[in-house]
């Protein structure tokens, strides 16, 4: 059974006919209200527009108005229920956290037959497990991209370097091998100086 103020909210928001939350409720002249559907409806059963509740005849005349106090009432409720501070099945505060489903839940949960041997936790204890658990997730998340930040930076320094390393090689090549071609030229005329020599002095 529900207890606490969301039962009795529940039972002043049902509908006498449907039993479900007031939908778009009206209020006859007896003061009485009902979905404006199921007032219809009964009516259509009825020889005379009789009061579902205490029998009180409307006139055909008589369009019910709309009662906007109650559906402003029952907008509410329902937007709390569906905001998930309330179970959806009995209407009552999840206090709870099902481990074994991973679901919060009220105490009429816990005590029904789909819960059973069940183990249950304080909502907000989990809460606080599931927080704990994604902080720690996202440490590792912003741990393993700084990893690879830092892994991107080391092998484009050593690209650097190796580059770096190869450029100089390739100049001391370069280098050596102009120095060997000046060498080379300069023994050439060297050679040639000396055979003109030799030719003129014979």
């Amino acid at each position: 059974h529900l207890s606490g103020w969301m039962e009795i909210f529940q039972i002043i928001l049902s509908c006498p006919v449907c039993q479900d939350i007031f939908k778009d409720p009206v209020l006859l002249p007896c003061s009485h209200s009902f979905c404006n559907v199921c007032v219809q409806q009964w009516w259509r059963t009825k020889q005379t527009r009789v009061c579902p509740v205490c029998k009180a005849v409307s006139p055909r005349s008589n369009i019910p108005p709309r009662n906007l106090v109650l559906k402003n009432l029952c907008e509410a409720f329902l937007l709390e229920v569906e905001s998930g501070v309330v179970c959806r099945l009995h209407t009552e505060r999840l206090k709870l956290y099902c481990v074994d489903h991973q679901t919060p839940v009220c105490i009429v949960c816990r005590d029904s037959s789909q819960h059973r041997n069940h183990t249950f936790t304080p909502v907000n204890e989990a809460a606080e497990f599931h927080r704990n658990g994604l902080l720690k997730l996202k440490a590792k998340w912003e741990k393993t991209d700084e990893d690879i930040k830092n892994q991107a930076g080391e092998t484009e320094r050593k690209v650097r370097e190796e580059f770096r390393v190869l450029r100089t090689f390739l100049q001391e090549e370069e280098n050596v091998r102009i120095a060997a071609l000046k060498q080379e030229e300069i023994g050439s005329h060297h050679n040639h100086a000396t055979l003109e020599i030799s030719y003129c002095t014979s």
